[in-house]
């Protein structure tokens, strides 16, 4: 699929628009568990590291949207 550059920037601002929105107080209970990075070894999850070999959180994924340029 090949995107042009103000479609680009469309989806990004949307991405953006929907992560404010993830990380606003009205959802914070649903998303909480989400936000930080999961401690394995402080929650016994063993088989982590081997399960989940590109972790991701709420947090870092708004960071790494918010540079400039987007990097896939």
């Amino acid at each position: 699929m090949n995107i042009g550059g103000d479609e680009r920037r469309s989806e990004v601002a949307l991405a953006k628009e929907l992560f404010d929105s993830f990380m606003s107080r009205n959802l914070a209970q649903l998303t909480y568990p989400f936000m930080e990075e999961v401690d394995p070894e402080a929650l016994g999850l063993k088989d982590y590291r081997n399960i989940v070999t590109e972790p991701m959180w709420l947090k870092r994924s708004k960071f790494r949207l918010s540079r400039e340029p987007f990097v896939n």
